[in-house]
């Protein structure tokens, strides 16, 4: 009996030795199976935080730097408020290394942060919300396929571009011109002479001014001497010209009664560049369009323009010389107009620093 009791005393242990194994050896399989799911789901967000934006929305570092930033130089009549700054590492395909918004302090610097690497710097118009507005962007040639696009833009505050490069280092530095796409066309004065016709007692009397052919959309990076698409092909398209933030931009009312003295209320229109010097296959000039009347006769002056450079000011004085053509798509013959053009540069808002 006694016997029997210890076989069974023995076999009870031997099975919770046994039960004891196998729950270790579960347990070790679930730590095991933890661990490496732990540090599949540890890597996955570092692996996507460097293949996607990293976004800083704000940056205060505890200390100044050493030596001078960025400094960011614009054309405008006044800076924007906020610049979206991308580093793109220059090895490989150019990935899109780090993405901040800066907004402007009024003064003193704002900084931006980046892996310390030699990288291509791009700043562009603060988008409102660059959280999203860069998602797509894995690398430098993404960023070059973005446009600007007319209707977007307010001459008031112009959508800026600008790049550079910054070696790796302690302290680095670099400079930007941020540089607009716009050219401005301007009417400055306008007078008729029509002496020596058979109207020369009438005068002009001027209803619309806008353009035709007016370049819609650029490509800052990939292009930026030359438009992509035209607004008003030939005709004045008050659908498109509505849709634009501001359409005064293409399109604006004349000046009313024109005479042999000169009309002095200028007049700014807006596009983007058009390097064509002549019409032909594959391009096309831009034209300024006077539209009115000579007595009961309607008739216009499709002025073709030279060569137009982003941040440019064109500025036009336009004297008219006998009546002009039935449309506005039929170029105004040299005879039927003279025009004296003074190239400007961009007013030029104070420089502002931003440092990283």
């Amino acid at each position: 009996m006694k016997a029997r009791l210890c076989s069974f005393v023995q076999e009870q242990r031997a099975r919770n030795m046994s039960r004891r194994h196998t729950k270790g050896r579960i347990r070790t399989a679930i730590l095991l199976f933890y661990l490496r799911f732990a540090s599949r789901v540890s890597v996955a967000p570092l692996t996507v935080l460097f293949q996607s934006p990293a976004f800083f929305s704000s940056c205060t570092p505890a200390y100044a730097p050493s030596s001078p930033g960025i400094a960011l130089r614009w054309r405008g009549r006044s800076g924007p408020q906020r610049v979206d700054l991308l580093f793109f590492r220059e090895e490989g395909a150019q990935a899109l290394d780090a993405c901040q918004q800066v907004i402007y302090p009024g003064d003193g610097p704002a900084y931006g942060l980046s892996a310390n690497r030699n990288c291509r710097i791009v700043a562009l118009s603060g988008s409102p919300d660059s959280t999203a507005a860069y998602l797509d962007i894995r690398n430098y040639g993404d960023l070059c396929k973005r446009s600007f696009r007319l209707e977007e833009e307010d001459p008031a505050r112009p959508l800026l571009y600008g790049q550079t490069r910054v070696d790796a280092g302690r302290s680095r530095t670099a400079s930007l011109s941020l540089e607009t796409l716009l050219c401005a066309i301007r009417l400055n004065a306008l007078r008729c002479d029509f002496s020596e016709r058979p109207y020369a007692g009438r005068g002009f009397t001027h209803t619309s001014l806008y353009l035709l052919y007016a370049g819609a959309e650029a490509f800052p990076l990939e292009n930026p001497d030359a438009s992509s698409g035209w607004l008003n092909p030939g005709f004045v398209d008050s659908l498109a010209c509505a849709r634009l933030s501001h359409p005064e931009m293409v399109l604006q009312p004349g000046l009313g009664p024109v005479g042999a003295v000169s009309q002095r209320e200028p007049r700014t229109l807006y596009c983007y560049p058009n390097p064509a010097t002549e019409d032909g296959l594959g391009q096309i000039r831009t034209r300024l369009v006077l539209e009115g009347t000579v007595g009961e006769h309607t008739c216009y002056y499709a002025i073709p323009l030279p060569v137009l450079r982003g941040g440019q000011v064109l500025e036009l004085d336009i004297t008219l010389l006998r009546i002009g053509t039935d449309s506005p798509d039929i170029l105004a013959e040299t005879g039927m107009y003279r025009m004296d053009i003074h190239p400007l540069a961009w007013e030029e808002a104070p420089a502002q620093t931003v440092c990283f």
